[in-house]
């Protein structure tokens, strides 16, 4: 028995540790992208998979995509010199997080600068996009929150579960770009605290069913 309870205990311990270690924080300025430009001098929309998101440019509120982004540099950037764009003929940029392997990542916290404003423009929108909720079949994913703006502004968004899946940048401008995007490590869904110790429970009991057969044989 006292195996079983070290065993249990393994268990929700080991569950509370993977869970911590999923929350390390990640920031791209955007500054020396880590992969090499495209003959167009853009950049390929999985550069920053490494880093757990993958960018990539849109038109129409999701019903043309291009898997590539503009990078370059911008007097309006957060961090000098670079800025994110959509890239030539796009005018938004959509960020999908991810886990190693390709599988969809999710996280709890997402924030950016909105860099590049100009006087008189259209309303930018900021769009956080999760698996909670009503499906918006222009991004096959719900809505959580939609952000609106006219100005350089910090844009944050925060959540008790890890169910943010990605983000929608719509521009109000074509000056307009994102910089020092931030956001928790992305994980693959993970089970309540609840389910964890109802999952551990359960491995003790057949644990302890096959000690007590032992003993009785």
């Amino acid at each position: 028995m006292k195996h079983i309870a070290q065993l249990f205990l393994s268990m929700v311990f080991a569950a509370v540790v993977a869970a911590s270690a999923q929350a390390d924080p990640v920031k791209i300025t955007f500054e020396q992208p880590p992969c090499a430009a495209l003959a167009s001098g853009e950049y390929p929309s999985d550069c920053y998979a490494g880093m757990g998101v993958i960018l990539s440019s849109d038109l129409n509120g999701g019903r043309f995509t291009a898997p590539r982004i503009a990078i370059a540099a911008d007097a309006h950037a957060a961090s000098a010199p670079n800025v994110a764009r959509a890239a030539s003929g796009f005018t938004d940029v959509r960020g999908d997080f991810m886990v190693p392997g390709g599988a969809t990542g999710f996280t709890d916290f997402v924030s950016w600068n909105v860099t590049g404003s100009v006087p008189f423009q259209d309303p930018w929108e900021a769009l956080i996009l999760g698996n909670t909720g009503p499906i918006d079949r222009r991004f096959h994913a719900s809505v959580l929150a939609s952000i609106l703006g006219f100005s350089d502004q910090l844009v944050s968004f925060s959540r008790p579960e890890r169910d943010v899946a990605g983000i929608f940048m719509a521009m109000g401008t074509a000056v307009q770009g994102m910089d020092n995007l931030s956001f928790n490590a992305p994980a693959s869904p993970t089970p309540e605290p609840a389910t964890l110790l109802l999952m551990a429970s359960g491995a003790a009991m057949v644990l302890r069913r096959r000690w007590i057969e032992r003993r009785a044989n």
